[in-house]
């Protein structure tokens, strides 16, 4: 079972304050593994979505 991962417009907006958030912290590269691998683990639910917990606010979507 495949399925398409969408990204909301906050989930984008959250990951770019991730981003900018330890890019000013750590540095570029920190911030760019981290972003990189949450993205990773999205791609991820795509070919095997049943691995993650229910997101509770999404069940009316089933």
């Amino acid at each position: 079972m495949e399925i398409v991962v969408i990204w909301s417009d906050s989930a984008i907006e959250e990951l770019r304050n991730i981003y900018d958030y330890y890019f000013f912290k750590a540095s570029r590269s920190v911030a760019n593994k981290l972003v990189n691998g949450i993205v990773d683990q999205t791609l991820l639910l795509e070919h095997s979505p049943r691995m993650g917990q229910p997101e509770e606010m999404l069940t009316h979507l089933q």
